[in-house]
């Protein structure tokens, strides 16, 4: 069994503005994972999840890095999931909290997040995920 891997992205500012916020998510985030899957390769069994996936764009580049792999992430906002869900019509979009939402049985976790809580993504990736070189 292969062993799992967990891809962090931190956000080094808040972003306080809705319209910047949206502008991030939805532009910015295109080209932001390319060679990932040659990084982190991943057979077409595989199962992503993108840890609080906002409005879905980690899930559109997950997806365009990693065509046949099975797609999850988890938004703990009920507006942002349900336009997640919509969004990324190939990802099971569930409404949940990332850090109480199992990583268990994934292969790859992607989560974009402030500093502040790599830590804590970590422990829970050791805690929870297959064992990776490393960890």
């Amino acid at each position: 069994m292969a062993a799992a891997s967990l891809v962090v992205m931190a956000s080094l500012q808040n972003v306080v503005s809705a319209r910047v916020s949206y502008a991030l998510m939805t532009t910015a985030a295109f080209g932001a994972l390319n060679g990932l899957a040659l990084a982190v390769p991943l057979g077409p069994e595989a199962r992503v999840l993108d840890a609080g996936c906002g409005l879905g764009a980690g899930l559109v580049e997950l997806r365009r890095e990693y065509p046949g792999v099975h797609l999850a992430g988890v938004e703990w906002s009920w507006p942002l999931r349900f336009a997640c869900a919509w969004r990324c019509r190939d990802a099971c979009v569930a409404r949940a909290d990332l850090w109480t939402h199992s990583w268990a049985g994934y292969d790859l976790v992607y989560l974009f997040q402030r500093p502040e809580s790599l830590g804590r993504a970590l422990d829970k990736a050791r805690r929870e995920m297959r064992p990776a070189a490393g960890w």
